[in-house]
């Protein structure tokens, strides 16, 4: 998707590279997803995980465009919940 930068931002190198965090996550999960139902596994995938990385994503994709978007969420925080949702 291409997304034009209409600020300058000192973190969007860290954002991009989260982005690809959560992209390389997501896969993962579809993955194991689609093996649990295309196989009858009995493994889970909560849904509420994937909900909230893309949730994530989305929020650092508008900060990529506007640094000003949700000021109240720190990319920090971003950090934070995503390793604590790679760890699940």
């Amino acid at each position: 998707m291409i997304t034009p930068r209409l600020t300058d931002c000192r973190q969007c190198e860290d954002m991009q590279s989260l982005m690809q965090d959560i992209d390389n996550i997501l896969a993962k999960m579809a993955n194991v997803k689609y093996n649990v139902i295309s196989f009858m596994l009995q493994d889970c995938v909560n849904n509420r995980y994937i909900k909230d990385l893309l949730h994530y994503k989305r929020i650092l994709q508008y900060k990529y465009v506007n640094y000003r978007y949700a000021c109240n969420v720190t990319i920090a925080d971003i950090v934070q919940r995503v390793e604590y949702l790679k760890h699940k």
